[in-house]
């Protein structure tokens, strides 16, 4: 009982993360900046559940003309390349919240 309570309330914590970020992504390709920003190194993460995962931070120019270094809340396997490319979109008043696109 105590399990399927833990497993309902996973699933449920799951989807409402999941929910949160559509409208985020969604807000962001309506009103969001699109730019190119540069990978600048890969934070690994590793997970004894889903094994591990590379976090990258990149760098990108907002329109301001001002740097920014973000990590991206997803990440990727296999790692991304140092000084690879990566579409971004992001919000001019969180560009700390750039999402890759």
């Amino acid at each position: 009982m105590i399990i399927n309570l833990l497993i309902l309330l996973a699933g449920a914590s799951l989807l409402m993360a999941g929910l949160y970020q559509g409208r985020k992504l969604m807000r962001l390709k309506q009103t969001g900046i699109r730019t190119t920003g540069i990978v600048v190194s890969n934070r690994l993460h590793i997970n004894r559940m889903t094994g591990w995962t590379y976090f990258p931070t990149v760098e990108f120019t907002d329109v301001e003309g001002t740097l920014h270094s973000v990590e991206l809340e997803f990440g990727s396997m296999p790692r991304l390349p140092i000084n690879a490319e990566v579409e971004l979109l992001y919000d001019p008043q969180k560009p700390e919240e750039a999402v890759r696109h």
